[in-house]
């Protein structure tokens, strides 16, 4: 692929290894931590041995970001930190060619130039409302989609797509078809109810694409299974089966399996199984299980790793006979862990759900458990705004039933046969390698925005965004009538003689100001006070050379900042 001249980053979280071990001043090491960062990834070296083990959609998007950074061509790269993000200050690094910004401003003034934005995280609209009403041309967006089932969605996410200025060359990229298809229905289910009083809707213009969560595959590897098992502490002799996740009734309900495991464990005559479960929990949940464990009187043969670093999960996923997820929630559009699994060589039972259908290929690389369900969803319709989306997800998850008889012959043949084991262990390290690497997940990526580039550069004539949207606001428009006077270019005004420069003073305020957007530039403050400076000027005279119309408004509202301050005065007409 051609180099992009330009390409820009939205994301509310920067990677890990950007802000680790830096818990002073993050805003000035910044470009640092960035650097660091690329030339680690560069070199294969992206983890250490105590980064926590981030689950979900934040590690996606932070994945996402540092394999762009470093796999995708790019002439110049812009990452701008959405508000939720950690507070940095804007500027380019030392090479220049990477640019990171917090600020709408400084969005403002690169956005005309860029040829491609990618959302790595795709959890708000932002994306296409910065290109609607910043963006000199229509320039491709590509956003990827996490969890969309969120009650809320409706409304704060596919409302503002089907109602902004989506073209041919936007894509809604899904990491399984399976999510593709629940976008389209939700776009779609959208647009229906807004028929009914918005008229007719404009819907989404741009396309659905597929292309799968990356991981490390050099990270994620086989290794030696009787090394891994004495660093934490296992059984060398035991037939391990290995649950990593979330343990929430909102992620996967594990009380289910515990009968079933119990036959298991009562009809092995060899090699007792254990069950190992790894990963941060819900309280309320894991207190529920600990007393089913009890019980059943299986608390010897079921481990629990409450708090695991990338280290010890590696070391988990080699030590392991078996990684099982009965995913049951339908937050869950890829998962992570049984791909990190399948690349250790470890063969996978889950749960025959949503993104699993698409990346354990049953009888090859483990066995997918077959799933009932049905529409008994009437009831939640809208339970989620009165008690919340963990209430529905449990709802539904509960209503989702897994075959227990065929997750306990699975287990059984894998537990009876070490050929099958490492069948399934050479396919499944072979399947990962060649799915979801890196540098296979960034070829398709690559090839995907060099079509959209090239569709949007192709358009004839060329597309300027409308800027009036229903999620933009207009404040001059509707509150000018609640001051006294509008000021305009044409008003004159002058620094106060009375009033000296205070620095000290200036500082605490821009900074107070400046805590969420950098809003105050004090270089500016200092050339108006400076220009403005004895028989003073016309406000149009204090903008720079050819100013655009984000130009005059940021200048305006500087002058009336040092106004506010006392430091400027308004002269009479």
């Amino acid at each position: 692929m051609e180099a992009i001249n330009h390409a820009a980053i939205f994301t509310s979280s920067l990677p890990q290894k950007l802000l680790a071990d830096r818990k002073t001043d993050r805003a000035s090491g910044i470009w640092e931590h960035i650097k660091q960062a690329v030339s680690q990834a560069a070199h294969r070296n992206k983890i250490g041995p105590e980064t926590p083990a981030v689950r979900g959609s934040v590690a996606a998007a932070e994945t996402l970001t540092s394999l762009a950074l470093t796999e995708i061509p790019a002439k110049k790269w812009t990452i701008f930190i959405g508000p939720s993000g950690p507070k940095i200050r804007p500027g380019p690094d030392l090479n220049g060619n990477l640019t990171v910004s917090g600020t709408p401003t400084l969005a403002s003034e690169l956005l005309p130039d860029i040829d491609i934005w990618f959302d790595p995280g795709g959890v708000t609209p932002i994306s296409s409302l910065f290109r609607q009403w910043f963006g000199q041309s229509a320039y491709p967006i590509v956003a990827m989609q996490h969890t969309m089932s969120l009650h809320s969605l409706l409304s704060d996410y596919f409302l503002p797509i089907i109602s902004s200025a989506t073209y041919p060359w936007d894509s809604l990229v899904c990491s399984t078809q399976c999510s593709a298809k629940a976008v389209s229905k939700l776009i779609e289910n959208t647009r229906e109810t807004c028929r009914r009083w918005a008229q007719n809707p404009s819907g989404f213009a741009g396309r659905i694409d597929v292309i799968p969560l990356p991981i490390d595959t050099d990270y994620f590897s086989p290794g030696d299974k009787d090394a891994s098992r004495s660093l934490l502490g296992l059984d060398r002799k035991a037939f391990i089966i290995l649950y990593m996740g979330s343990l929430a009734a909102t992620k996967a309900d594990l009380a289910p399996f515990l009968i079933a495991f119990k036959h298991l464990f009562a009809e092995s005559r060899t090699s007792k199984p254990m069950w190992v479960i790894a990963g941060p929990s819900d309280p309320r949940y894991l207190a529920h299980l600990k007393q089913e464990i009890r019980q059943m009187e299986l608390v010897e043969s079921i481990v629990f790793r409450d708090y695991v670093t990338v280290s010890e999960k590696l070391h988990l996923y080699r030590a392991a006979d078996v990684f099982f997820s009965p995913s049951d929630t339908i937050q869950e559009s890829f998962g992570l862990a049984p791909v990190e699994a399948m690349s250790c060589g470890l063969p996978q039972v889950v749960s025959d759900w949503n993104g699993y259908r698409e990346t354990v290929i049953d009888g090859t690389t483990g066995f997918r458990i077959r799933t009932l369900w049905s529409a008994c969803d009437s009831e939640l319709r809208t339970s989620g705004f009165c008690l919340g989306s963990d209430h529905d997800h449990i709802a539904l998850g509960q209503s989702v039933a897994i075959d227990l008889g065929q997750w306990a012959r699975a287990m059984r043949e894998l537990l009876g046969s070490s050929d099958l084991r490492n069948e399934m262990s050479f396919s499944s390290r072979r399947s990962a390698v060649t799915r979801f690497s890196g540098r296979v997940i960034a070829d398709r990526h690559c090839s995907l925005w060099s079509e959209l580039i090239s569709m949007y550069k192709s358009a004839q004539p060329a597309v300027v965004p409308d800027r009036r949207t229903l999620h933009t606001a207009h404040y001059s428009e509707c509150f000018s009538h609640y001051a006294s006077k509008l000021l305009d270019g044409s008003d004159r005004v002058r620094a106060n003689p009375n009033v000296g420069w205070p620095d000290r003073y200036l500082q605490d305020a821009s900074a107070f100001v400046n805590q969420h957007s950098d809003l105050i530039d004090l270089e500016i403050c200092k050339q108006i006070f400076n220009k403005s400076a004895g028989f003073g000027c016309e406000i149009a005279d204090l903008y720079p050379s050819h100013p655009t119309f984000f130009e005059q408004s940021r200048y305006l509202r500087h002058v009336l900042w040092l106004i506010k301050q006392g430091l400027l005065e308004v002269l009479p007409e």
